[in-house]
């Protein structure tokens, strides 16, 4: 399954045929998946303030089952001042989730505006 608030990259994932079901949720908001829904979550460059909120984290860690993983990028300025740093420092400390392998830092666009590092984060789900 596939989620994006943009209905044209939905269009376009869509058209590739992969994907069972899409859907259009706003992150940072419930999600409508049950309870352990899915074994395995990619955020591909997704968390940013404005896109998905830092607490969006919480309702991927409720629909991601136990020992399952959230793998997402994130830049260490967001990490910083887009509140996702206690919130990983909570989900963290609570056994909500572990790490299991953060990247070295990296431009995730070394020709764009943007000049932030960004790190991709392996997370394990706890039960």
């Amino acid at each position: 399954m596939g989620i994006d608030l943009s209905q044209g990259m939905l269009d376009h994932a869509a058209a590739k045929g992969f994907y069972r079901e899409l859907r259009r949720p706003t992150m940072g908001e419930p999600l409508d998946y049950e309870t352990d829904a899915v074994d395995a979550i990619i955020c591909a460059r997704k968390l940013v303030p404005g896109h998905a909120s830092a607490s969006s984290l919480y309702e991927l860690v409720s629909v991601t089952a136990s020992g399952g993983h959230i793998i997402f990028g994130l830049s260490d300025y967001y990490y910083e001042i887009g509140g996702f740093g206690p919130i990983i420092d909570e989900l963290t400390a609570s056994g909500a989730f572990e790490f299991v392998g953060i990247t070295e830092p990296y431009l995730p666009m070394p020709q764009g505006e943007l000049e932030f590092d960004s790190r991709v984060f392996t997370c394990k789900v706890g039960g």
